[in-house]
């Protein structure tokens, strides 16, 4: 029940501006303070808020914490941040219509699991958003799922870290692949992941857990493509731990999530752990590279 019958009519609308990889850096921390629902648009992130959380204490105090994770991250420039209140039945109206079917490649068409589309030929990923990123709109996620479309996955062990919704992790059990473990440091995450899984049939397939850097480590497993779509600096926090995870023949990583200008300080790095690259791919601003133990 709401407090206050008038604000339950409306929602929280916070328009954000700021580097492109802004969804990445301060998704979690919204969805932390209680956002229903995250909108990338270009340049831009709307978050939506229930219209209870209102009020100056409640708008300063998460401008503040989103300008800290973003900070954090490295960057110079200050997010811009504006809030609106809209009214409840348009938002949750438009917010469904926003997420229409996406094909990407020659293999991929991605839907929300409300929505039907023929593509006869392609394999559906039926990814719903709700509280995790990745529903294939965005560059990173799509030269990953570009890439696997060209290897030989079938039969194979695969590694998806930050699985954010599922998605990367989904396409690999579609593709064949034998074993898949995914996981996040977010629970939410994990959760919404499970059930995208669910939907598209493949829980059996994937392992999913909570895990951060010291549960990675307790890996037994070695594996034959490991799948990263992630910010540049946790990609090169991670690298020197996700060796020992490769397995020592034909392995590969594809590394995503990496700016233009980010990309020849991940290539140095990727090369001085004895590692070679294979193939460069880039959309829009992003790169995507693959790491391989022998070219």
């Amino acid at each position: 029940m709401h407090n206050n019958p008038e604000k339950a009519r409306f929602f929280l609308k916070l328009t954000l501006k700021g580097p492109v990889y802004l969804a990445e850096a301060v998704g979690n921390l919204l969805f932390e303070w209680g956002c229903l629902g995250i909108e990338e648009r270009t340049g831009e992130v709307w978050a939506y808020f229930p219209g209870e959380k209102d009020s100056g204490d409640f708008r300063n105090r998460l401008k503040a914490a989103c300008q800290n994770a973003l900070q954090w991250t490295g960057a110079k420039e200050a997010i811009r941040l504006r809030f609106e209140q809209i009214p409840a039945e348009d938002w949750q109206t438009r917010w469904r219509e926003h997420f229409v079917p996406v094909f990407v490649g020659r293999t991929w068409v991605i839907r929300p699991s409300w929505r039907n589309v023929e593509a006869p030929g392609r394999i559906q990923l039926v990814i719903d958003p709700q509280q995790a990123f990745g529903t294939g709109t965005h560059e990173t996620t799509q030269l990953i799922l570009e890439c696997l479309e060209d290897r030989p996955v079938p039969g194979k062990k695969v590694l998806d870290v930050g699985t954010g919704t599922g998605i990367l992790a989904i396409a690999a059990a579609h593709l064949g692949a034998t074993k898949v473990v995914a996981f996040d440091v977010d629970p939410v995450a994990v959760q919404t992941a499970a059930e995208n899984a669910r939907i598209n049939g493949v829980e059996e397939t994937i392992r999913l857990f909570v895990a951060d850097r010291p549960a990675l480590l307790q890996q037994r497993i070695q594996f034959d493509w490991i799948l990263m779509n992630i910010q540049s600096n946790i990609i090169l926090s991670l690298l020197p731990d996700l060796i020992p995870l490769l397995a020592e023949s034909e392995a590969e990583m594809l590394l995503s999530g990496i700016l233009a200008e980010e990309k020849e300080q991940v290539k140095q790095a990727i090369m001085d752990l004895a590692l070679g690259i294979r193939e460069e791919r880039c959309k829009g601003e992003w790169v995507c590279l693959s790491a391989v133990r022998n070219i």
